[in-house]
């Protein structure tokens, strides 16, 4: 069912975290498009807690007529994620744990990952079942792109530029592996991991790892992450990187970045529509660029300045191409360029890479205004 007029829009569900800033931002700019519309077309906030619980079953909760789906990130609420990862303990037939919350603990992204996979597969049935709600994003393409292993090999089949990587089976393995690969420096992150959370960074020239920087640290036995970028040597490297190995972890290639002031310099570009929308440089001391960690957000004109034109055009046409292998209305591309031959390559893709509050267009429109034109045009079409 399409929309025909430009006087009507569908209505609207939204799973979010009511209490998340990503919500907020997204309603204010969800509210202005709709006011246009008369009569003004309505929004079913459906809360990630209420969705979990239910399994994922919302069908009953979907309004009768035609609406549109868009499933936000469940955010940083570790309430949530308690929910997510007792639904993965579900599927994964094990007995519930008693998930205690505590700051910066890296609980277990693994089991998070696979309850997350349960609950939106069961909401694609729901939407199935309903037959008028229809999703902003393909539910199965968001799950693919949490999985960094599964990403890296959907680019390495299409041809798409992305650095070498391989999912490790064990540490003694994975150093093998690096070396025989003849690596100089490596990551390896948690593979449903986000926002830098379990990563460590390390020369790996002329077979050594005595040392590497990293976001995790251990205390009692458990693993958290921290804000402190830190170097680890020895026995505590090698008990963090078994950690992230049997938590499955994904390690890459780290290509040497081109550099703005010094700085290690990438950037994200937001792909909405299979348009490029937006391009953020990030640069930072460090081999992490989140802004979280010390990162900063760098000079667009100064940055772009150092990539020739020709360059540039190639970079963002690998970015649409990446982002056509995915069916989703928005995506954000990590991409860095190798500072000895300026070849783009393609770092990560993030289903939930939207969220620029600040960032707007030469019309002053937002991230998510674009977004949501982009939608309603789709399905107007």
């Amino acid at each position: 069912m399409i929309c025909n007029s430009v006087t009507t829009s569908p209505d609207y569900v939204v799973i979010a975290d009511p209490g998340s800033l990503r919500w907020q931002h997204y309603r204010c700019d969800l509210d202005r498009h709709l006011a246009q519309f008369r009569p003004r077309p309505n929004v079913h906030l459906l809360h990630w807690s209420d969705v979990i619980e239910r399994d994922g079953e919302i069908a009953e909760l979907l309004p009768e007529r035609f609406s549109l789906l868009r499933v936000e990130s469940p955010a940083r609420d570790f309430s949530l994620f308690r929910l997510l990862m007792r639904a993965g303990e579900v599927d994964c037939g094990r007995e519930p744990s008693d998930w205690i919350r505590d700051e910066g603990w890296i609980a277990s992204p693994h089991m998070l990952y696979v309850g997350l996979c349960r609950i939106l597969a069961n909401i694609n049935n729901s939407l199935l079942a309903h037959g008028r709600c229809w999703p902003t994003s393909n539910l199965t393409a968001t799950q693919t792109l949490m999985d960094k292993n599964a990403v890296s090999k959907i680019l390495q089949v299409n041809g798409i530029p992305t650095p070498d990587a391989f999912r490790p089976t064990n540490v003694e393995g994975m150093l093998s592996e690096i070396w025989a690969r003849g690596w100089e420096e490596a990551y390896v992150k948690l593979a449903y991991g986000s926002c830098a959370s379990g990563i460590a960074f390390f020369d790996a020239k002329q077979g050594s790892t005595s040392s590497a920087i990293t976001t995790v640290t251990r205390i009692g036995g458990q693993f958290y992450n921290t804000y402190d970028v830190h170097r680890v040597h020895a026995e505590e490297l090698e008990s963090i990187l078994r950690f992230l190995v049997d938590e499955v972890a994904t390690v890459q290639e780290a290509i040497p970045k081109t550099r703005v002031d010094g700085d290690e310099l990438d950037l994200r570009v937001v792909v909405i529509d299979g348009q490029v929308a937006a391009s953020v440089f990030r640069a930072s001391p460090l081999p992490f660029t989140n802004l979280h960690l010390g990162g900063y957000r760098a000079d667009p004109q100064r940055s772009r300045r150092g990539i020739a034109d020709r360059i540039w055009a190639d970079a963002m046409d690998i970015c649409r191409q990446a982002a056509g292998l995915f069916d989703l209305a928005a995506l954000g591309i990590d991409l860095a360029f190798d500072r000895h031959t300026m070849h783009p390559k393609i770092l990560e893709i993030n289903a939930f890479g939207d969220f620029f509050p600040s960032l707007t267009d030469d019309q002053g429109r937002s991230i998510h205004q674009l977004e949501i034109a982009a939608t309603a045009a789709k399905f107007a079409r």
